[in-house]
């Protein structure tokens, strides 16, 4: 069993290609993929059972299943991409106005809330876009009286 500290994190080596540690209650597994380091959470504060874990993301890394994990998108890319779609499918222009109007309060609350990337929209954002796109909605237009 090997240790070796990299800025004050201690790492001890639980295979040949991986490596655990701690970082508060939880351990982390340390390895790389392609040259990329990787730090990825083992979800557990158990040393035992991280050791375990980590033998297993070990031997997919051998058998080639382990890919680096990719990064979330951010929530404004996906809305871009989201109206592009709608355009370049011939949505009318007022169709994709209305969407534009409901993603930029999806955008603002998310920015409120310190949210950027897609994979942290839940339902708690959902329920106060939900409330908020209430309030913010333009008002009908009052109807003309013929006398």
């Amino acid at each position: 069993m090997e240790t070796n500290n990299h800025n004050n994190q201690q790492y001890e080596l639980v295979g040949e290609l991986i490596s655990i540690f701690e970082r508060g209650t939880r351990w982390y597994a340390y390895y790389r993929v392609d040259g990329k380091p990787v730090r990825q959470s083992l979800k557990t504060g158990s040393k035992k059972q991280a050791r375990s874990k980590a033998l297993a993301i070990e031997r997919d890394l051998v058998d080639g299943e382990v890919r680096r994990p990719a990064r979330a998108s951010l929530i404004k890319d996906v809305i871009e991409e989201y109206i592009a779609h709608l355009r370049a499918n011939g949505r009318s222009e007022k169709t994709v106005g209305k969407y534009e109007f409901a993603f930029k309060l999806v955008l603002e609350l998310a920015e409120r809330r310190g949210l950027r990337r897609i994979s942290q929209i839940d339902l708690a954002l959902i329920d106060a876009f939900r409330a908020e796109r209430n309030t913010c909605r333009v008002k009908p237009k009052k109807e003309k009286n013929d006398g």
